[in-house]
This record gives structure tokens, C-alpha cells and sequence, in this order.
């Protein structure tokens, strides 16, 4: 047996003949040869925040030497979010307009004439929305010693609801927390005399 080079091999069959019949070549078959290879993605910072890009990077591995060449295109789910060409064995895309939430990005590598194609395994990207925390107060001025209950809504760009919970500070240190509320994401914490009494 003879092994193929990778690539494209031009085969012909080549009879030489015989006493009674004439010699023959047949047309040229084009047997392609390719290397299975292994793609994988990976993402500039698992957790991004809307409106930032974030890049993804997807490499391809061969079983020879040779680097693969052609481009990888990057999908969230089923949704292509554009294609990169590859420069050695990485190609890498930028985007800043993914949708707020888990984001499962896949990387498909299209092959080339030396070179199987192949998917990644996903990898989950986080898009963190934009927030705002207005904080109020239920007594300002207030008297020395007189409860002050003080008031943080969360407020997300998005429809999530915040879920975590709310540091309240004097002047950078911490002085109490409070857990949101499963309805609106409000944090309250009350105070008196600036120490905590809930």
C-alpha cells in the first residue's frame, strides 16, 4: 500500500495492455485526503457586562503538521455572530451586542482541502446588564438616636430581577447589608446612631 499525501491526490488508473487489447488511462479521480481535527473556544472574560466587548478565540488542532487554514464562525445557540479567518491555528472574533444573561457560544471550524471541520464544545459567556441603585432615606435630617431605615433599589437594564444583596457604607466603610427582595430588587437596612439595629 501507498499512502496519500493530504490534500487533494489526482489518481489515475493506467492499463499497459496485452496481446489482444490496447492500453488505456482512465480520467483523472480526485481523492481528498484530510486530518481530523479538534476545535475549541474560549472567551477574553466569562463574564461581560452589555455593551462591552468581549472576544472569543477559537483554536484548531490537527492531527499533523501542517497549520489548517479557513475561517471559524462563532454562534450563540444557533445564531452565527459572524466568522473569523484563521492566522496559524487561532482565529478570534470581537462583539459587544450580545443579549444580556447566559449566552452559549460554540465555535465551528469549516475545514479546508487538508482539514476535516469541527465543532467546539459550548461555553457559557455571562452578560451582566447595566444597573443603577437609587438610595433613599426615611428620615434626613434625623435626631440623634431615631431610627433610620435607608433604601436601595436595584434597577437593571434589563427584565431580570437582581438577586444578591446591598452593602450599605459611611463614608467607604461598611456599616450593614440587606438582602433584595424577590419582588423589585429593594434592599432596606435600619440604623440609629449609625450602628445597625436590624
Amino acid at each position: 500500500t501507498m499512502n496519500l499525501g493530504l490534500g487533494a491526490n489526482a489518481i489515475q488508473a493506467v492499463y499497459s495492455g496485452d496481446t489482444l487489447d490496447q492500453s488505456s488511462t482512465s480520467l483523472v479521480y480526485t481523492q481528498t485526503v484530510q486530518e481530523i481535527t479538534t476545535t475549541s473556544v474560549s472567551s477574553s472574560s466569562p463574564i461581560s457586562l452589555t455593551g462591552v466587548p468581549v472576544t472569543f478565540t477559537a483554536t484548531v488542532i490537527t492531527g499533523g503538521s501542517g497549520s489548517p487554514t479557513g475561517t471559524v464562525i462563532f454562534f450563540n445557540g444557533t445564531t452565527s455572530l459572524g466568522s473569523a479567518t484563521l492566522t496559524g491555528s487561532v482565529a478570534s472574533f470581537a462583539i459587544s451586542s450580545l443579549p444580556d444573561g447566559p449566552q452559549s457560544i460554540v465555535a465551528v471550524y469549516g475545514g479546508d482541502t487538508a482539514n476535516l471541520g469541527s465543532t467546539s464544545s459550548a461555553i457559557i459567556q455571562n452578560v451582566q446588564a447595566n444597573t443603577s441603585t437609587p438610595l433613599i432615606s426615611s428620615n434626613n435630617p434625623s435626631v440623634s438616636g431615631q431610627a433610620v431605615i435607608f433604601t436601595a433599589t436595584v434597577q437593571p437594564t434589563d427584565s431580570f430581577t437582581p438577586t444578591g444583596a446591598v452593602t450599605f457604607q459611611d463614608g467607604g466603610a461598611a456599616i450593614g447589608t440587606g438582602t433584595l427582595s424577590t419582588v423589585g430588587g429593594v434592599a432596606t437596612a435600619s440604623f440609629s446612631d449609625r450602628k445597625s439595629v436590624v
